[in-house]
């Protein structure tokens, strides 16, 4: 009779445990599907998402804006050292063409090889020009193969003083 008593009460915590196992399923799911829809709804994260497309673009932009304005300043310091050479050319400061080309390149050897420096002087004029390729104007490796066929040309005369 004792072991029948325990049969049922082990059969009675069975089926209490079964049914509440289903209620805890019902209720995980009613929770799920009520989180899922606030999920949905919810636009607290609408944000984050922008941001994510916008900020690489952000970036982006300004690396190439500081690669492209840092090659006008080198053009512009560029230009300031020609104009210079050119000047002092014509004032019959420099022996031949060969003294002013060989200073001009002294003066710009900080650009590296590629620098092409030409010095000329005619009966009445005094010409100094440099050509540099773009990339190795630009401070970052950013997009360097799209100017890579980009060449800065930069010239100056002067009228002969002397």
């Amino acid at each position: 009779m004792a072991e029948t008593a325990n049969q049922g009460a082990v059969c009675e915590v069975a089926s209490v445990k079964s049914c509440s196992m289903s209620k805890l399923y019902e209720k995980i799911i009613s929770n799920s599907k009520r989180r899922m829809s606030k999920f949905r709804n919810c636009e607290s994260g609408s944000f984050t998402v922008e941001a994510m497309i916008w900020i690489p673009m952000f970036f982006f932009l300004m690396i190439f804006a500081l690669n492209v304005s840092m090659v006008f300043v080198q053009e512009s310091l560029i230009l300031r050292v020609v104009q210079t050479v050119s000047r002092e050319h014509s004032l019959g400061l420099y022996r031949d063409d060969a003294e002013a080309e060989l200073d001009l390149s002294n003066q710009l050897s900080h650009l590296g090889a590629n620098v092409t420096v030409d010095v000329s002087k005619s009966f009445k004029m005094a010409t100094a020009s440099v050509q540099v390729p773009a990339v190795d104007l630009m401070p970052m490796q950013f997009l360097r193969n799209t100017f890579s066929g980009v060449e800065i040309d930069v010239t100056s005369n002067h009228l002969v003083e002397f």
